[in-house]
């Protein structure tokens, strides 16, 4: 059984989490699944620079997993980050992947944390005012 190019496409445009494909050397944003479209309000970013389109930044993030993704290229990278651009916690997990044309690219899947965040930071405070009693 063949899995095309839209099928996949198709597949990954109705999980309801980000999910992106950026070049590991140029930053250029190469896919973009439609819920990650849809939390950026149909800014363009096919084709645009990463750290401008999901940051608003004019440099590279130094938070950025490409140097630890071109060492280890075979596994995968867990890590969370707060965008404060759409004011929410994520899970990432990021992975190179060769791409079509055969270079290689950052693949890219993130899970909404958030909630989860705001109730450890409830837990956190409860947990301090009880060793205060």
């Amino acid at each position: 059984m063949s899995c095309s190019t839209e099928n996949i496409e198709r597949i990954l445009d109705n999980i309801n989490e980000p999910i992106y494909a950026t070049d590991i050397n140029t930053h250029e944003i190469l896919y973009a699944n439609k819920y990650l479209k849809d939390l950026y309000k149909g800014k363009k970013l096919i084709g645009n620079i990463c750290y401008r389109a999901l940051q608003g930044s004019e440099a590279p993030c130094d938070f950025c997993t490409n140097e630890v993704l071109k060492k280890e290229k075979n596994k995968s990278y867990s890590w969370e980050h707060y965008n404060p651009i759409l004011d929410k916690s994520y899970l990432l997990t990021d992975k190179v992947i060769e791409w079509t044309d055969k270079r290689l690219v950052r693949f890219e899947f993130a899970v909404d944390i958030s909630r989860l965040k705001e109730t450890e930071k409830s837990l956190m405070k409860k947990i301090e005012y009880e060793k205060t009693i």
